[in-house]
C-alpha cells in the first residue's frame, strides 16, 4: 500500500516524464512527405571517416519507404525498408520491415510490430 502523499508524488513524476518525451507528432500527423537525413558522421582514430545517409518517404500517412547507405564501413552498406500504419479511433498498428546488406554475413532481415491504444 502506498501512502496518499507518495502516490501524488509518483503521479507527478509520471506526468513530468510523459511531458518530456520526444514528440512523434510529425509521424502521426504527416501526410505526404520526404525526409532526408544525415544520420551520423564519425572519424575513428584507426580508419577512414564513416558516413551514414538515409531518406524516408511517407505516403498518405499509411505507407513509409526508407533507404539508407553507410559509407566506409567494413561490412555494412545498403539498408532498405518500409512500414505500414493502420489507425482507428481507438487503436493503431504499425508493421516495419528492413533489409540490411551486411557483407560477409550476407543479408539481415528485421521486422517489428507495434500496437497502441
Amino acid at each position: 500500500m502506498i501512502p496518499t502523499f507518495k502516490q501524488e508524488l509518483i503521479e507527478k513524476k509520471i506526468e513530468n516524464v510523459k511531458n518530456e518525451r520526444v514528440s512523434t507528432d510529425w509521424l502521426v500527423n504527416g501526410g505526404y512527405g520526404l525526409m532526408l537525413r544525415w544520420t551520423s558522421k564519425s572519424t575513428p582514430n584507426d580508419g577512414p571517416e564513416k558516413i551514414n545517409i538515409g531518406t524516408e518517404y511517407a505516403f498518405n500517412n499509411f505507407l513509409m519507404l526508407r533507404g539508407d547507405y553507410r559509407f566506409n564501413y567494413n561490412e555494412e552498406g545498403l539498408t532498405l525498408g518500409g512500414g505500414l500504419i493502420v489507425r482507428t479511433s481507438s487503436w493503431s498498428f504499425m508493421f516495419n520491415y528492413s533489409y540490411w546488406d551486411f557483407g560477409v554475413l550476407e543479408s539481415i532481415n528485421m521486422f517489428s510490430i507495434s500496437f497502441g491504444m
